[in-house]
């Protein structure tokens, strides 16, 4: 990521997530045409997600789960918005899954989710953001486990329902 908010990458091409024009392997950075003005960056495997300034994420590569938001299991060599997600503050690449931070430490994920890994008690894959049960991250912690809240009405909005441990 530039300061400019252009986008360079280099390396494995395979499942498109450099955005290159040809499938291959990478030797040098390329900028990844189609993005520009990124402020975050999250580089997976084989997937990449890039948040704009006003919090609308994008990504590209791999969506053999569902992890750009795509309903169709068709990889991506150019950016493609995902979902409606606006304000977000962090993306993370996981292993064939996305996932998002809202301001208030709430998040959501999509993507594969065969062994509960979006944490929403489905066991199977989703392409619309879903959250999980009853956690929060609270982001004035530097190293963060989430705890479980309270209930399931509580939100993660109210500070004395959820904390984080310091590991």
């Amino acid at each position: 990521l530039r300061f400019d908010g252009t986008v360079f990458a280099t390396g494995d091409n395979a499942e498109w997530q450099l955005g290159a024009s040809t499938h291959t392997t990478q030797i040098g950075a390329e900028q990844i045409s189609g993005l520009h003005d990124i402020v975050k960056v999250s580089a997976g495997y084989d997937h990449g997600l890039f948040v704009k300034p006003d919090g609308s994420v994008w990504g590209l590569g791999l969506n053999a789960s569902f992890q750009l938001g795509d309903s169709v299991t068709t990889n991506k060599s150019t950016p493609v918005r995902i979902g409606d997600l606006r304000n977000i503050e962090e993306v993370a690449c996981g292993h064939r899954n996305s996932f998002f931070m809202n301001p208030d430490g709430s998040f959501l994920g999509i993507g594969s989710n065969i062994y509960d890994q979006l944490g929403n008690d489905s066991r199977r894959d989703h392409f619309v953001p879903v959250s999980p049960l009853g956690v929060c991250l609270n982001t004035s912690v530097e190293s963060q486990i989430p705890q479980p809240l309270a209930d399931e009405t509580s939100t993660c909005s109210d500070p004395e329902i959820y904390s984080l441990q310091g590991i």
